[in-house]
């Protein structure tokens, strides 16, 4: 539906929805302006993670992964054998 600018009664409906908007697109430039403040960090983050790889630090080796990969086979193959 669309507003007639001719009508004297529309007058006050346009310029509050043309208030709304403002404020609507106020809002939305903020929680924008918040959004992106908050990537910045993160992305900060994670820039300073890969500098930490990249000079050569390794990640540690955790046993609970090298378990539960490296022995899982050989943990059947042993139950496979006892059954028989």
């Amino acid at each position: 539906m669309k507003w007639n600018n001719n009508n004297p009664l529309y007058d006050d409906l346009n310029l509050l929805k043309n208030k709304e908007l403002k404020t609507l697109k106020d809002r939305r430039r903020q929680s924008r302006k918040k959004q992106f403040k908050k990537k910045e960090k993160k992305k900060g983050d994670i820039r300073s993670e890969r500098q930490y790889k990249e000079k050569g630090k390794k990640r540690e080796f955790h046993l609970y992964n090298f378990n539960r990969y490296a022995f899982s086979g050989l943990s059947n193959f042993n139950n496979n054998c006892k059954a028989e």
